[in-house]
């Protein structure tokens, strides 16, 4: 790391690319040349620390060869944080994550969940390089040397919460109710993982750590998380991006998030969505995008969500839109526009180009076939 930090000190780019000369074993005549970066080296060492130092002086992996590096799931956690990001647009409530109505998400979910894996031992780094002055917080998305120190913000803050605290008095009534000194996150988060092409499957584990990127002032060490309060982790996200990946399906967790208002998911290789009614609990969610998938269908599930106002649902087979609203397929054009006031209550509108939002609590449909 002292050596990493006197490059970078004085000037090192950290994405420039190198060329390395391998072979499978010593006697093999066969050599392979591969493609590296610091950042994809750090990956395969599966050094934690210098993962993080490079990310702050703003590595990239364009090429996502430190994604294919990464020998760990947890490691591709640590890349993907960086792409997580206050979202300005909402606001958390402290009433609704104290609810009782929040889904906890059950034992055998967190079993597979190694929450260790998030923080760096900081202190074992400090025993083998005592003079690298790496003393700045491992979450934060702006470069170390930009950082301004929040001391002031930090003192405020604290304040506040202890002048709120005293007419917070009212409990809440359930057996996994949060304890007063567990941290609430209060910071909204918005995920934006477009774009990330190896991207197939989603660990649950990556948006806990980009929860707790976001929210580094609350959640400083693993005792910060208890059982009380862990799935407030995921209850604090506002947005997802994971449009144009691989994904070929989309786990549960990600349909039970309350907080949850945007989820594009368009441009992957969806084939389905869950059809049951009690998955889908994020009634928070005000658009949805599924465009451009493998889809054949729409759930109901999706008619259920009691704030969804747009739904775009682009290149659908005309079977399923036809059956969606209950009109024959010679009526589709290559544009529709679907309005409807209630769950069960359609009215169908033949456009051309984009409509507006209707007043109220009208919503729209985007069904391209």
């Amino acid at each position: 790391m002292k050596l990493v930090y006197l490059l970078i000190s004085n000037g090192a780019n950290v994405n420039l690319p190198y060329e390395e000369i391998s072979s499978r074993s010593l006697n093999d005549e066969q050599c392979f040349i591969t493609r590296s970066t610091p950042l994809s080296c750090a990956c395969r060492l599966g050094n934690i620390q210098l993962i993080e130092y490079l990310l702050n002086f703003l590595a990239t992996d364009k090429e996502f060869l430190a994604y294919n590096s990464c020998k760990q799931s947890y490691l591709i956690g640590h890349l993907l944080k960086y792409r997580a990001l206050q979202d300005n647009e909402f606001k958390l409530t402290k009433r609704q994550l104290i609810s009782n109505v929040l889904y906890l998400f059950d034992e055998e979910f967190w079993s597979k969940i190694d929450l260790t894996k998030i923080w760096i031992n900081i202190n074992e780094d400090k025993t083998d390089d005592n003079n690298n002055h790496l003393s700045e917080s491992n979450y934060s998305i702006e470069p170390i040397l930009k950082r301004r120190s929040s001391k002031r913000y930090q003192i405020l803050s604290t304040s506040f919460e202890q002048i709120k605290n005293r007419f917070t008095t009212r409990s809440i009534s359930t057996t996994n109710h949060l304890s007063t000194s567990s941290p609430i996150p209060s910071i909204p988060v918005g995920i934006q993982w477009h774009q990330y092409g190896p991207l197939k499957i989603l660990d649950p584990l990556w948006f806990i750590q980009a929860s707790i990127f976001v929210n580094k002032d609350t959640f400083t060490k693993l005792s910060d998380i208890t059982i009380s309060n862990r799935h407030l982790l995921f209850h604090c996200i506002t947005r997802i991006d994971l449009s144009d990946n691989s994904l070929e399906n989309l786990p549960i967790f990600l349909f039970q998030m309350y907080s949850l208002r945007i989820l594009n998911v368009s441009n992957n290789q969806l084939g389905d969505l869950p059809t049951d009614s009690n998955i889908w609990l994020c009634h928070q969610l005000i658009e949805l995008d599924v465009s451009y998938n493998a889809l054949t269908s729409l759930p109901s599930a999706i008619f259920q969500l009691r704030s969804l106002q747009r739904a775009y649902a682009g290149r659908i087979e005309y079977s399923a839109a036809s059956s969606l609203i209950g009109l024959p397929e010679t009526a589709l054009s290559a544009s529709m526009n679907i309005h409807w006031t209630s769950a069960s209550t359609f009215s169908a509108s033949l456009l051309i180009g984009e409509s507006p939002i209707g007043e109220g609590r009208e919503s729209l449909i985007s069904a391209d076939v």
